[in-house]
């Protein structure tokens, strides 16, 4: 009788395949010519390489390269598809992801498989642990995925996405809960969970966010997410016309207690948040006395000696770029666009008019 020989099993993790749905996707928006050769690189210097977006040729390199199975992955990247290459919101992305990663799996049963479903992970309180599942009996963080609903009715399966926020999870949870209990008793549901039309707090940051990334320059965006971002961290329910006055003096305290932000930085981030709920139509909600308030801090002022002995370690352009900010007075945009051509030397009104230049030389760019 002779002995089998032991095999051995290797699974990648972490593969970027690319299907037929997705790859249509960069035809459509990111420039990829399906027609043309591969590799290639579109006006952006995106790669695409044969490895990625040609299914067949990438499974025949797994199996040559001795791998049995792979998980397929998309990483942290869920963002950058939504915005660039799908063009939805983060939760329809997350979705059409997924499906094609099931499509995938089904043409290859036996070399591709993705684990979409995973039990969220409870804390000792009976609430969600955000971002934490249990992947092969194991606690694991996935910050990119969604959460989902998961019940049997009329012996069917269902499922239902529920967003990306654990705390609304979790009140999305207890709505479905009692809406099942009340019909297995036999009565009759008016306004279940699925057909609540309200709107979610995390879709109108998602469109107002994508809005100003749109309209804004980059770092006015980052800051609005960063704001916003803070905000979803310290409340905690679902809908926009839930908030409260009380919600937003939380949200304040939280900033400065929480997140240890300076007095200056709570009022900037505060007052991100009320236009952001402006821009969504909501009625004034706190008093001009319910602002986070702080001092100005004195400006310090920088005597000749001081400056002398600053000007005598700078090398000679940035001696002359700081001479330039201080005697003409331009604000950051003001002087990226400045040019020479800009300069009304003779006009007694000199940086009003050179203002007034850059201005229509930078496209109606404002140094606000």
């Amino acid at each position: 009788m002779t002995q089998s020989k032991a095999t051995r099993t290797i699974i990648d993790t972490h593969r970027h395949i690319f299907g037929p749905k997705l790859r249509q996707k960069f035809v459509e928006n990111i420039g990829f010519d399906d027609s043309k050769p591969l590799p290639q690189a579109n006006a952006g210097e995106m790669f695409f390489y044969r490895e990625s977006v040609d299914v067949d040729y990438s499974m025949e390199i797994q199996r040559q390269s001795g791998v049995t199975s792979c998980v397929n992955s998309y990483g942290g990247e869920v963002e950058t598809f939504a915005q660039q290459i799908i063009k939805a919101n983060t939760i329809d992305t997350l979705k059409f992801l997924n499906d094609e990663s099931f499509e995938l799996r089904d043409r290859f049963p036996d070399e591709v498989a993705c684990k979409r479903y995973c039990p969220v992970v409870v804390g000792p309180n009976g609430r969600i642990k955000p971002d934490w599942v249990m992947v092969n009996d194991r606690q694991e963080r996935h910050p990119e995925g969604a959460y989902y609903l998961d019940w049997n009715e009329d012996g069917k399966r269902r499922r239902m996405s529920v967003g990306t926020d654990a705390a609304a999870a979790y009140k999305s949870r207890a709505r479905k809960q009692k809406e099942l209990d009340a019909i297995a008793v036999g009565l009759i549901v008016s306004n279940p969970i699925e057909d609540d039309s309200r709107l979610q707090i995390r879709s109108a940051i998602d469109d107002f966010l994508e809005e100003v990334q749109l309209t804004r320059q980059k770092k006015t965006w980052r800051g609005y997410r960063v704001s916003l971002g803070y905000f979803q961290e310290s409340y905690d329910k679902c809908f926009l016309e839930e908030i409260e006055r009380k919600d937003l003096l939380r949200f304040a305290a939280f900033l400065r207690d929480t997140k240890k932000l300076s007095p200056r930085t709570v009022h900037n981030t505060f007052a991100d948040v009320l236009t952001f709920l402006q821009s969504q139509g909501m009625p004034k909600l706190i008093g001009k006395n319910d602002h986070p308030r702080f001092v100005e801090l004195e400006v310090d002022i920088y005597e000749d000696d001081e400056l002398s002995e600053f000007h005598a370690i700078c090398l000679p352009y940035h001696s002359t770029l700081y001479d330039f900010f201080l005697m003409s007075g331009f604000r950051e945009q003001e002087a990226m666009h400045v040019v020479w051509s800009n300069g009304r030397f003779n006009s007694k009104r000199h940086r009003d008019a050179l203002e007034a230049s850059i201005q229509l030389d930078s496209e109606g760019l404002q140094g606000a």
